[in-house]
């Protein structure tokens, strides 16, 4: 009897093992139907430049930055493995510097003795920040038949196009301001920052909603400038600059 009822076990794990296996290959999506998937919501983001960030380690009296961005953004599926990103939102340099003042030794009667005194300074500059970025991830049919392809997560590559202009709330435009209302020489100020920017990345899904990317790239930036000098419209392009960066975001989605 307990031979019969032993065997009848094995016979029903054995039938049960066979469907479970029958469901699923039949749930197993074909190549063509695996896909990255749109999605919306806020991130921030913050970059550094190595080159400056050495520069500043080295020499304290250099200029430090710490661009940090907010941002609203639209991920449109493209492709299959592709998206494409649209942004708007605004930048906050953050910047410390150290000035340098030299004054003589009057107070004790010795003008023709110097000193050199330095103080850090603070500011920053808040710009609107607008871009669209065209997105491949390469690896993402792997990572979607192993599992791990939550809100798109993988390897990318990328191709930002990017437009930074600073607001009236900047340091920069707050000084070039003060010489028109003290009736110097610049007017009409205005400056808009152009961007392509080459990057590898990965992201990753820390849980339904919340995801973290980190980037490298090579920034190729220039600007456009026009301003009215003496009663004459003057504009202007600057060289091109290239500046590899490092950036870290992490993104809330609300899919």
């Amino acid at each position: 009897m307990k031979r019969h009822i032993f065997s009848t076990a094995l016979l029903l794990l054995f039938i049960a093992s066979v469907t479970a296996q029958k469901e699923v290959y039949f749930n197993v999506l074909k190549e063509k139907d695996i896909k990255v998937e749109s999605l919306i919501g806020l991130d921030v983001q913050l970059n550094t430049e190595p080159l400056s960030l050495i520069q500043s380690i080295n020499n304290p009296g250099i200029q430090k930055n710490i661009p940090l961005s907010f941002c609203y953004f639209s991920e449109i599926r493209i492709a299959a493995s592709s998206t494409l990103i649209f942004k708007a939102g605004v930048i906050n340099n953050f910047t410390v510097y150290t000035d340098y003042k030299t004054i003589n030794d009057s107070i004790k009667g010795n003008p023709s003795t110097y000193y050199n005194i330095s103080k850090p300074v603070y500011f920053y500059n808040l710009a609107l920040n607008f871009s669209f970025e065209p997105r491949w991830y390469w690896n993402f049919k792997d990572r979607f038949q192993a599992g791990l392809s939550r809100l798109n997560s993988g390897w990318f590559l990328s191709l930002p196009v990017q437009f930074v202009i600073p607001t009236p709330l900047s340091a920069h435009t707050k000084m070039l301001n003060e010489y028109s209302v003290n009736g110097q020489w610049i007017n009409n100020y205005f400056i808009i920052n152009g961007y392509i920017i080459p990057t590898v990345g990965f992201r990753q899904a820390l849980s339904a909603n919340w995801l973290l990317e980190g980037i490298v790239d090579l920034s190729l930036s220039t600007s456009y400038s026009s301003y009215t000098y003496y009663s004459h419209n003057i504009s202007a392009f600057s060289s091109l600059v290239f500046s590899p960066e490092l950036k870290i975001k992490a993104a809330y989605t609300f899919k």
